[in-house]
């Protein structure tokens, strides 16, 4: 099997995919960021791969996230390691503070470069990258990892509930459907659903029935 090439590449050679199917949110963003800023190591155990061209094919969130530290002033990088890593001795956190500081006067990340795909196995590899596979056993976690530190790591005990937790409503019961769209894009959800213009408020299902000409 084919090996892929690791190259050490300035942080603003590599190009976002604009294409990239994955959103974040920025209380996720900012996560993300104190995730990488107390540990590193994840960078190199979990690479950004990218092609030929130095597009990211995988780890364009990581990239946004370091782009973010690249820009943040050192007392900002101290704050949010003191606040996150809280069971780090004042050497250890120092250490950290030291790599950033370093890292933003030259900042290089490790990359993989994916150039023996062909156009069909990219997009396989973008999709399947973004696609989690399995669900959190609750009790598992609970028993393994303390609850605050699975919260500072980026894991939400709620999200581990909502994954847990099936719900088959009755037949009978009302149901909601929550329709999320662009600003932009108001007037053709108003069209589909056959609205004059959208308001933000409940319908009844009936309402959005299709009406006998």
């Amino acid at each position: 099997m084919e090996k892929n090439k690791i190259e050490n590449i300035n942080l603003h050679d590599l190009v976002e995919n604009q294409d990239n199917p994955r959103s974040i949110e920025p209380q996720q963003m900012q996560k993300l960021v104190e995730s990488i800023l107390t540990f590193p190591k994840m960078l190199k155990m979990r690479p950004i791969v990218c092609n030929e061209n130095r597009v990211i094919l995988g780890g364009n969130m990581r990239f946004r996230a370091l782009l973010n530290i690249e820009q943040m002033e050192d007392e900002a990088i101290k704050g949010a390691i003191e606040a996150v890593a809280v069971k780090l001795t004042d050497g250890e956190k120092q250490q950290l503070c030291s790599h950033w500081e370093k890292w933003k006067a030259e900042p290089k990340v490790e990359v993989v470069i994916a150039d023996s795909l062909s156009d069909e196995e990219t997009d396989e590899f973008i999709i399947k990258d973004n696609v989690y596979f399995g669900s959190w056993d609750e009790e598992k976690l609970k028993g393994a990892f303390d609850v605050d530190d699975m919260q500072r790591w980026g894991l939400n005990p709620w999200e581990i509930q909502q994954e847990a937790t099936t719900y088959e409503p009755a037949e009978d019961e009302e149901q909601r459907i929550i329709i999320v769209y662009r600003s932009e894009d108001a007037q053709a959800v108003a069209d589909m659903l056959g609205l004059d213009a959208i308001e933000k408020r409940n319908f009844d299902v009936e309402e959005l029935k299709e009406k006998p000409e």
